[in-house]
């Protein structure tokens, strides 16, 4: 014979305590088909052995076949237990054990109450409530939630609280940013990781509204900081608030206290300002806004603490200080007699900027004088003046003439110091007679009809002289007006000519006889006259007088900048020995060049024509007729 045992196994339920379950044995089989006498069977189980705690629920003399029985009342809640079947033949010394199972109990239902509102305000409020978690082994998480009771989105506030146990708990948190005179709702949702139906407990709800908005202030920095004075700076947000009033507290202490302005009634939110003065210069100050109001009821609501510093007062910083006279003098001329003003201060007054008014304090030495003989030279050595200053009248005005060698210097420095005192203070005077500019605009055009400048000339100088710049032209703005035309030309590679811009006079013709001058760019410096122009092709051919040489030295090109004059032309010069007889309209170079030329013709003749060659017998020129009838010679007219 042989004896089997099944398993253990757990049914739950829920009794009002922390106890909750049964544990029930399962079927049993033995082997075999004889009955067995006196057959006990067991329930075995604890928390960390099966052996703990054993349940002897009777004999069966049963044959082969299975049997249910025995519990285990009163198992702790939400603990994991261990399990197993046993059955024993005292008799026969047989013994049996069921598979070891282990098993959580399920948990309790948890106790949620309901939350409170506490501290309420305008715009927050304390919220705290209490509950029982319920468990052992299992997790905890206790959220408060809250939102506006119209809406329909739980909002989740704080930390949540994760304690467990049997004992009561609270989770506690401070809602702010909330809208004031308005519902909202709250409540405590309880999760649990249990496996039971019960894992989540939503507790009850509870409403409260919050209290009217009252007037807020924030202090903002102050401005427009002086030695004594200053304007404080608040923003006011005045809400529900009603007979609003603003004010500031100032002192030179933090907290201040001493100094409270008056009150400023205000109807809006915004900003406010208050002017202070009796300040003390070089000090720090620490201020604060403050509102007052009757609703909502409540105390006057402050501002953070702001601190400014005043400066320090300009005129002790005056006395206390040095000054030294620098005047810079741009209006006098090289190698020229000049007189001087200026003035001098005290050095030691109730400020450093009052003027002496004593009688001349001068001795030499007090006053010396150097010159750069060029700019850039470098200035000389210091020597005394010639002549010490003079005061003028009774006044704290003086004058100091320097004599032309004295005056011999791109740049004059004078330098005036007391030897003997300090009964004035250090003046230095610079005097610029050459003037070293860059690029100098002068524009005025603000002005109705004016001339921007004037430069008249003295004696035999001009009244303006320009080095000429990279681009070989200094002045602009008057060609269009003393000019036929002027450009740059066009690239054009035929020599004895030159290829207009396009802006030239498209007629043909239009530029004959004109001087065409090469003023800037590749071959600057050159004039020509024009002897035929093309104005479809703005090309100009220049007189070379018939040889190589009269041509370009150095051809124009699309750099060249050139202007065209035009110039009188009393007769056309021609560039070689006349091929043909001139016509009776031709101009008087050709006429003139017909007689140069008539010197150096071939002549011959028959008995009634005459012609006339070139020397060299190439060309004939023309002809003429001739009689001679032994008293008179008649010729005729050469054509």
């Amino acid at each position: 014979m042989s004896l089997s045992c099944g398993t253990g196994n757990v049914v739950t339920s829920t009794p009002p305590s922390r106890y909750v379950a049964q544990l029930v044995s399962t079927g049993n089989t033995y082997g075999g088909s004889t009955t067995i006498a006196t057959t006990y069977e067991y329930s075995q189980w604890g928390l960390s052995s099966v052996t703990e705690h054993t349940v002897q629920d009777g004999y069966d003399n049963a044959v082969s076949g299975s049997w249910t029985g025995g519990s285990a009342n009163n198992l702790e809640a939400d603990r994991t237990h261990r399990y197993r079947a046993r059955a024993e033949v005292p008799d026969k010394g047989w013994a049996a054990n069921g598979t070891t199972k282990t098993k959580r109990t399920g948990a309790i239902n948890a106790g949620v109450g309901t939350p409170t509102a506490s501290n309420i305000t305008s715009s927050g409020a304390d919220i705290s409530c209490n509950y029982t978690p319920n468990t052992y082994e299992s997790s905890v998480s206790a959220q408060i939630q809250y939102k506006r009771t119209a809406d329909s989105t739980w909002i989740n506030a704080g930390t949540p609280a994760t304690d467990g146990g049997y004992v009561s708990r609270n989770v506690a948190t401070v809602l702010t940013g909330l809208d004031p005179s308005t519902q909202y709702s709250v409540r405590v949702v309880l999760s649990r990781s249990v496996t039971s139906s019960n894992g989540t407990t939503t507790g009850s709800t509870r409403t409260f509204t919050t209290l009217a908005g009252e007037p807020e202030v924030t202090t903002d920095s102050a401005s427009g900081i002086g030695p004594s004075t200053a304007t404080l700076n608040g923003t006011l947000d005045i809400k529900a608030g009603t007979e609003v009033n603003v004010h500031f507290v100032w002192d030179t202490t933090n907290p201040p206290v001493a100094n409270v302005t008056a009150d400023q009634p205000v109807a809006a939110s915004g900003h406010f300002e208050q002017a202070i003065s009796g300040l003390t210069a070089s000090t720090p100050y620490y201020f604060k806004a403050v509102v007052t109001f009757v609703t909502p009821t409540g105390s006057p609501n402050e501002g953070s603490v702001q601190t400014f510093n005043t400066p320090g007062d300009p005129l002790a910083e005056a006395i206390e200080e040095d000054h030294v006279f620098v005047q810079d003098l741009n209006e006098r001329k090289y190698g020229v007699a000049t007189k001087l003003v200026f003035v001098i201060a005290i050095p030691a007054a109730s400020s450093s900027d009052r003027f002496f008014n004593s009688a001349s304090p001068f001795v030499a030495g007090d006053v010396k004088v150097a010159q750069e003989a060029s700019p850039g030279a470098g200035l000389g050595s210091f020597s005394n003046i010639t002549n010490l200053p003079t005061r003028v009248g009774t006044t704290p005005v003086f004058e100091l003439y320097l004599t032309a060698a004295e005056m011999q210097g791109s740049t004059v420095v004078v330098m005036i110091s007391d030897q003997d005192g300090p009964a004035y203070r250090d003046n230095v005077m610079v005097i610029r007679t050459v003037q070293e500019l860059g690029n100098v605009d002068i524009d005025a055009s603000q002005y109705a009809n004016q001339t921007a400048m004037l430069l008249t000339g003295v004696g035999v100088g001009h009244g303006l002289s320009c080095v000429g710049g990279a681009s070989g032209r200094d002045i602009d703005g008057f060609l269009d007006q003393h000019t036929l035309h002027h450009g740059t030309a066009q690239t054009h590679g035929t020599a004895g000519e030159i290829k207009l811009a396009t802006g030239a006079n498209a007629n043909d013709d239009y530029y004959n006889g004109c001087l065409v001058l090469l003023v800037g760019g590749t071959g600057a410096g050159q004039a020509r006259v024009i002897m035929d122009y093309t104005g479809s092709s703005r090309v100009a051919v220049i007189d070379t007088h018939g040889t190589t040489a009269g041509a370009w030295v150095v051809n124009p090109d699309n750099t060249t900048e050139y202007v065209i004059i035009g110039v009188a032309r009393p007769w056309s010069e021609y560039r070689g020995e006349l091929s043909a007889m001139p016509a009776d309209s031709a101009n008087w170079g050709l006429k003139l060049q017909l007689l140069t030329q008539r010197f150096s013709f071939k002549i011959t003749q028959t008995a009634t024509v005459q012609t006339l060659f070139k020397a060299d017998s190439s060309t004939t020129l023309g002809t003429r007729s001739v009689s001679d009838d032994g008293s008179t010679q008649v010729v005729g007219k050469l054509s």
